[in-house]
Formats: structure tokens, C-alpha cells, sequence
């Protein structure tokens, strides 16, 4: 199961946008390409899904679904309780290590990594999410879990 929270770039690509979201799919398609991607991996949505299997994880999500669009403020302040909540929590411990795993070869050469969000929504024709994540560049292997 332990593979499933995890896959390389080189193993990804243009069909496995709900698996590693778009830019996650997206490298692989380059790697797959040929052209020079540094190495790397995606946490995937196994691993999402089993962050947020918690019951009050989602009774924020269905609140939050069931909110009106046009009402700004309840939804801000909705998605920054579920945002709040979803961040606290830590993996589960077959996700985590699966991540430490593919990391552990690195931890002691000081390789540092960028860590992106990626949504399985983005980069489609009918989405944007241009700057909605954060990215973090110059993450220490030990730090990348957190």
C-alpha cells in the first residue's frame, strides 16, 4: 500500500492527473519526454484520502459544500478551520514512511527539495488555481513530512 501514497515522476504521466494532480502528471509527461527534470516524487491522493479519513475533517468539508458561493465570509472562514485542521494532522504512519523512504537517501547530502501542492483539478481547461498553494523551495529532507 505503501506505494500507492507515492510515485516517481518517471512513473506518472498524462492519465494520472487524479492520481498526482496536474502539476505532479505534468512532470512525469516532461520526464516521459525526455527533457531535464530534476528527480522527484508525488505524495498522492491515497495518501491525501487517508490525511483527511476523520470525521470532523469531513463534516468541514460537507459544510463547506453546502455553503452559498456568494457567501464570501463563511466561506473563508470555513476553508480556513478545514485548511487549520487538515495542516495539524500528521500522516498516517505508511504514508510517512513511504515519504522518509524515498527521501532517506538524500538526508545526509544536505539535498534540499521544492515542495508544491497540486490539485487533481488544475492545469484543466475549466480550472485555475494560479497561486492558490504555496511553494516551499530549499526544504531540508527532514523537514519535507512536516
Amino acid at each position: 500500500q505503501t506505494q500507492s501514497y507515492l510515485q516517481w515522476f518517471e512513473k506518472i504521466g498524462r492519465n494520472d492527473l487524479a492520481l498526482a494532480g496536474g502539476k505532479g502528471a505534468n512532470l512525469g509527461v516532461l520526464v516521459h519526454a525526455g527533457l531535464p527534470v530534476p528527480p522527484g516524487f508525488v505524495v498522492t491522493t491515497a495518501a491525501y484520502r487517508a490525511l483527511t479519513d476523520d470525521a470532523e475533517i469531513q463534516e468541514l468539508i460537507e459544510r463547506l459544500d453546502s455553503l452559498d458561493t456568494a457567501d464570501a465570509d463563511a466561506l473563508t472562514t470555513t476553508a480556513a478551520e478545514l485548511r487549520a485542521l487538515i495542516q495539524n494532522r500528521a500522516f498516517d504512519e505508511p504514508a510517512e514512511r513511504a515519504i522518509l523512504d524515498a527521501l532517506d537517501s538524500d538526508a545526509e547530502t544536505g539535498t534540499t527539495y521544492a515542495v508544491r501542492s497540486s490539485a487533481t483539478a488544475e492545469d484543466l481547461p475549466t480550472a485555475s488555481f494560479a497561486g492558490q498553494h504555496d511553494t516551499h523551495l530549499g526544504v531540508p529532507a527532514d523537514d519535507v513530512v512536516d
